[in-house]
């Protein structure tokens, strides 16, 4: 249920802000929105929970989405403390004990999303895109590319200006973006070799278009993203 009430969160500070349903994914069952509808996919790597929520105005605030979990769950740990602590739930029942436990895991829930323990929990987006626009928006633009994945999109057939952002801002976040713009690269070199093409002047750009993304990942050595990840990214998208 505390996951469940964290990606809830995420849904109703998103749909409240302007922002669109893509995906929810709770326990390895992910529910998808494409063409207008509501279907299951498999998950490629399941997580216990997520929600998927973007919009195309990158330029949006999105804060209370970023936090709408963590404001979820303090909110469910806040209501079952008080039902104990007034009374109103003997605290020596089952229910008692059971309300107390909700309070404890929500309570979990909140600091192990709220601290920035890695560089992509909700506190450290958070934390990420409240520093300025810039930031804001390449959060917006990750979120619209998750949901062009889901829509069934390749890599490769994604605008390479969706996934923009200005090498001066450095973050998790504008690192991610650089990881996108390394497998759209890839993605694009590796269809010339599939196709045999022989066109060999447009080859050698798409390799040095490759070459410079690798190396613009470079400049992110502190956050998880890196051509690795970025190869390991690559394989979920087949299965879309």
């Amino acid at each position: 249920m505390c996951v469940s009430v964290h990606e809830a969160g995420h849904l109703i500070f998103g749909l409240f802000k302007g922002y669109r349903f893509s995906s929810a994914e709770l326990f390895g069952i992910r529910l998808v929105k494409r063409q207008g509808r509501l279907m299951f996919r498999p998950a490629h790597k399941p997580v216990l929970g997520q929600c998927i929520m973007f919009t195309e105005d990158y330029r949006k605030n999105g804060l209370f989405l970023i936090a709408g979990g963590i404001i979820a769950n303090m909110t469910l740990c806040a209501a079952a403390l008080l039902l104990t602590v007034t009374g109103m739930i003997p605290i020596h029942s089952f229910c008692g004990r059971t309300t107390v436990l909700t309070a404890v895991v929500n309570f979990i829930a909140v600091i192990s999303n709220a601290l920035p323990f890695t560089p992509a929990n909700d506190g450290a987006t958070f934390l990420d895109a409240r520093k300025d626009g810039l930031h804001m928006e390449a959060y917006n633009r990750i979120m619209h590319i998750y949901s062009l994945i889901n829509s069934g999109i390749p890599p490769g057939s994604i605008e390479r200006s969706i996934m923009e952002c200005p090498d001066m801002v450095l973050s998790s976040l504008c690192a991610e973006l650089a990881g996108y713009r390394y497998l759209r690269a890839k993605e694009k070199l590796e269809e010339r070799a599939y196709a045999k093409e022989t066109a060999q002047g447009r080859d050698e750009e798409r390799t040095e278009d490759l070459a410079i993304e690798k190396k613009r990942l470079e400049k992110y050595p502190d956050v998880l993203v890196c051509v690795e990840a970025a190869d390991e990214w690559g394989s979920s998208w087949k299965i879309y």
